[in-house]
């Protein structure tokens, strides 16, 4: 596959070429430039749910009715960045399906029946994921750590359900005019002639319209904390408790010894299979949890990250788990990495990177997030190839300086009554 780059005024375009591929994607971020509130949120929920609900002169109805009757899929979600559009469609049907992407795009109806209906379904979503305990863990982790003005920071659900009951169709509208006039960032994927059609179909909706000055996403401070932190909230109707257990990572991406870090990590608990340390002993040996894995994450050019381990374990397993996850972590910032694990992950990474070479959707979305992050193929390039030529002795210094246990996080949300006191003993 070839990946081209190109940068215009108010847009960025990336192309992955592969010939004779049937195949034909498409994804799309517009940066979201307003201020990280619960109105923000809510507002962005409304948006995606409403951007496929209708537009031009088809109902909600008669808009999925064309997409199914393409065979294609367009599907729009966003986070505190981005508002994301994806396309899939096979080559025969592309032109066809670029002309109801774009319908979508430009006049969305916003209809007041389906802003309640919306509603109405974001609302039971919202209480439904309450019961969600994986992501509920991952919510304590976040916010022991941010402020409510970072971009990661997780509202309450009871304030994002009331606050969805004030988003109207004129903020809609507006908020739409708005991310029509930020810089748009697509990859596109297929053969050439897919590419091109995309291509043609996103500079005609960009127009001439100018894009306002692109703002650098600006860093902010992470709580300062003297102490570690144990989050615990109660699920009862749940089999286990998840947890997310981590802390800051005062790194960004541009920082050397980044990569020496993020190779530790996989080390540690690489996602997928049971190559890191917690899945071969936590998991295989001591059998006390399925799955344990874990990385360094919220990194990027500008600002600081995370990094997290998310597992989970039964109540009567909780302690020895914990136990003997933060056991695994010293060990491993203590005595760093082995020669054999040294080269075993180099070739572990060299094979996960070809992989996604392979498959057209996934090198779409690699080479979509790193435009969206700000970098070029020849810095992630360096990147790769800084993770090939990695020491032993780099690899454990970064984990030395920057694993940091004195104040780590541990984030719980489960039937936790039964071990509430012995899990809140691991506050440091």
């Amino acid at each position: 596959m070839e990946t081209t780059t190109k940068k215009h005024l108010n847009l960025m375009e990336s192309t992955v070429i592969r010939e004779h591929e049937r195949l034909a994607g498409l994804t799309l971020s517009i940066p979201i430039e307003s201020e990280h509130t619960a109105s923000t949120e809510a507002l962005i929920l409304v948006f995606c749910e409403g951007l496929r609900a209708g537009a031009g002169k088809l109902s909600r109805e008669q808009f999925l009715d064309a997409e199914s009757m393409l065979g294609a899929h367009i599907g729009v979600s966003g986070d505190s960045k981005f508002i994301h559009i994806t396309l899939q469609s096979l080559d025969t049907t592309l032109a066809q399906s670029l002309k109801l992407l774009e319908l979508m795009l430009v006049t969305p109806t916003f209809a007041e029946k389906e802003i309640k209906r919306i509603k109405e379904l974001l609302t039971n979503a919202l209480t439904l994921s309450k019961e969600d305990a994986k992501a509920r863990a991952y919510e304590g982790f976040v916010n022991t750590c941010t402020k409510p003005t970072d971009s990661r920071y997780v509202f309450p659900i009871d304030e994002l359900s009331r606050t969805i009951q004030k988003v109207t169709a004129k903020s809609l509208k507006s908020f739409h005019k708005i991310l029509w006039n930020s810089e748009w960032i697509y990859t596109s994927g297929g053969s050439a002639p897919s590419a091109k059609k995309i291509a043609s179909c996103i500079k005609k909706l960009r127009g001439d319209n100018v894009s306002k000055v692109k703002v650098s996403p600006v860093s902010v401070p992470f709580i300062e904390r003297e102490k570690g932190s144990v989050q615990l909230l109660d699920i009862p109707h749940k089999q286990n408790i998840e947890f997310s257990i981590g802390n800051t990572l005062p790194l960004t991406r541009t920082d050397t010894d980044y990569p020496a870090f993020v190779f530790g990590m996989s080390v540690l608990a690489l996602y997928g299979g049971f190559s890191g340390r917690l899945m071969s002993t936590v998991r295989e040996k001591e059998g006390l949890t399925y799955s344990i894995y874990g990385q360094a994450e919220k990194v990027t050019k500008t600002e600081q990250g995370f990094w997290r381990i998310a597992t989970f374990f039964a109540p009567k397993d909780a302690v020895k788990g914990i136990t003997a996850t933060l056991r695994e972590i010293k060990l491993i910032r203590e005595k760093g990495i082995t020669e054999n694990e040294l080269t075993r992950f180099k070739a572990i990474m060299n094979t996960r990177s070809s992989l996604v070479n392979d498959s057209l959707i996934k090198k779409v979305r690699e080479v979509q997030g790193l435009r969206e992050n700000d970098i070029s193929d020849a810095e992630y390039k360096k990147f790769k190839s800084k993770l090939q030529k990695m020491t032993v002795s780099e690899v454990q210094s970064a984990l030395k300086k920057y694993l940091n246990l004195e104040t780590i996080v541990i984030s719980g949300a489960g039937p936790i009554q039964s071990v509430k006191k012995e899990l809140e003993a691991f506050k440091v």
